[in-house]
C-alpha cells in the first residue's frame, strides 16, 4: 500500500500552537516572575546594562539633535567633476560682480564723434526727473556720470553680411540721455562674417569688432535702459528690429515720420543730415557716421518742436478714442434697431395667424 500522506493544514496548525506553548513558557518562567516581584533586583539589572546601546527617539527633540549630529559627523563625499563645476561657477559668478561694479558700459569720446549737443535745451525735458528711475550709468564721457532720463535718443550703425555684404548687421549702438550725454556706446559683434564693413558710412573698422560685445547681451543691456522711457532716433523701426527690441508705439518719437520734417521733402523720408542741416544749421554725416552724434541730432530736432509734436499725438489719440466709442454706438444702436424690426414682424404675425 502507498504511504499515506499527512495533511499540510494539520502540521501548520501544530507548528501554531508549539510557538504559542513556548512563548507563555518563557513569559511564564520564574526568572521573570522574581523581576517583576523584586523591583531593586530589575533596577540593578538595568543599571549593569550598556548605555552607549542605539535606540529609537522617542522624543521629537531627540530626533532633531540626532540628524544634527549626523549631519555635522558625516560629510558628503564629492567627485573631482563635482568640485571643479562648483569652482567654475564661483569664478563666472566672481567675474558677473565686477562687470556690475564696473557699470553697464564706459562711453569714450573720440576725436569722430563731435559734440552736437548745445545750451538753451528746453526746461520741461530738463526737469520733471523724479519720475524716472533714481539710477546712474558710470561714463567717462566728459568725466560725469550720466543720468538715465525719462527722454532717450538712440541709434545704430550697421556692417554688411553674407554675400557682397548686401545684408545689414549690428556693428555698433549709442544712446544719449535727455542734456545729451552719452550713457551707452558699445561695438556689437555680429553673429555672422562681416563681409563689408561699410567704413566710409559706418566708421566701424575691423579691429572695433575684436573686443566687441555679442549681440544678445547688448540687446538685453539695451532693453533694459529703454523700459518706460519716451525713445528718440531717426528710422527707428530699423534699429529696433535690428535689436529684436519691441518697444510701445506710444513711447516712439521717429524724426523720420513727423509731418513738420516729412513736408520739407514733400511728404517722402527725410535724411538725418537734411533736417540738422536745415533746422539745426549744423552739418553732420559729411564723412563717417557717428552713432553719438547723430543720436544727439535727432534728440535736439524733437526738442525744437516736442510741444507741437505731443500735442499733434494728443489730438491724434482723442480723434481715434471719439471713433471708437462712435462705432460702438452705432454698433449697439444697429441691434437695437434690429430687435425691434423683429418685435415688429413678430406682432404682424401673431395678427395674421389670429
Amino acid at each position: 500500500m502507498p504511504p499515506s500522506k499527512s495533511n499540510p493544514i494539520k502540521v501548520t496548525q501544530s507548528l501554531a500552537t508549539n510557538v504559542k506553548k513556548k512563548k507563555k513558557h518563557f513569559f511564564k518562567s520564574p526568572n521573570n516572575r522574581n523581576l517583576n516581584k523584586n523591583p531593586e533586583l530589575k533596577e540593578h539589572l538595568e543599571a549593569k546594562r550598556p548605555k552607549n546601546v542605539a535606540r529609537l527617539p522617542t522624543k521629537a527633540e531627540e530626533a532633531s539633535s540626532n540628524w544634527k549630529t549626523l549631519s555635522m559627523l558625516i560629510k558628503p563625499v564629492q567627485s573631482k567633476g563635482r568640485l571643479l563645476y562648483l569652482e567654475r561657477k564661483k569664478k563666472e559668478a566672481a567675474k558677473k560682480d565686477e562687470e556690475s561694479t564696473e557699470g553697464i558700459v564706459t562711453c569714450k569720446k573720440t576725436s569722430e564723434d563731435l559734440d552736437v549737443w548745445f545750451d538753451d535745451v528746453d526746461p520741461i525735458l530738463l526737469d520733471n526727473q523724479n519720475n524716472c528711475v533714481a539710477s546712474t550709468v558710470q561714463s567717462s564721457f566728459n568725466g560725469k556720470s550720466a543720468e538715465l532720463t525719462k527722454i532717450l535718443a538712440l541709434d545704430c550703425e550697421m556692417v554688411g553680411i553674407g554675400n557682397e555684404g548686401k545684408e545689414s548687421a549690428l556693428a555698433r549702438v549709442s544712446i544719449v540721455n535727455q542734456h545729451g550725454e552719452c550713457i551707452y556706446d558699445k561695438f556689437v559683434l555680429p553673429g555672422e562674417e562681416v563681409t563689408d564693413y561699410r567704413t566710409s558710412f559706418s566708421g566701424i573698422r575691423p579691429h572695433n569688432l575684436k573686443n566687441a560685445t555679442q549681440l544678445g547681451i547688448v540687446c538685453h543691456e539695451v532693453a533694459e535702459i529703454l523700459k518706460g522711457r519716451i525713445l528718440i532716433g531717426h528710422g527707428l523701426n530699423h534699429d529696433l528690429e535690428v535689436l529684436m527690441i519691441k518697444h510701445p508705439k506710444s513711447n516712439i518719437r521717429d524724426t523720420s515720420r513727423f509731418k513738420v520734417f516729412r513736408s520739407v521733402v514733400n511728404g517722402a523720408t527725410p535724411s538725418l543730415k537734411r533736417l540738422a542741416q536745415q533746422f539745426l544749421g549744423i552739418e553732420i554725416q559729411t564723412g563717417e557716421h557717428s552713432s553719438v552724434q547723430d543720436a544727439q541730432a535727432a534728440l535736439r530736432l524733437y526738442t525744437m518742436f516736442h510741444q507741437q509734436w505731443e500735442a499733434d499725438l494728443i489730438a491724434r489719440r482723442a480723434e481715434r478714442n471719439s471713433k471708437i466709442v462712435k462705432g460702438k454706438k452705432s454698433s449697439k444702436g444697429s441691434i437695437q434697431t434690429k430687435e425691434s424690426i423683429q418685435t415688429k414682424e413678430s406682432f404682424q404675425n401673431k395678427d395674421s395667424i389670429q
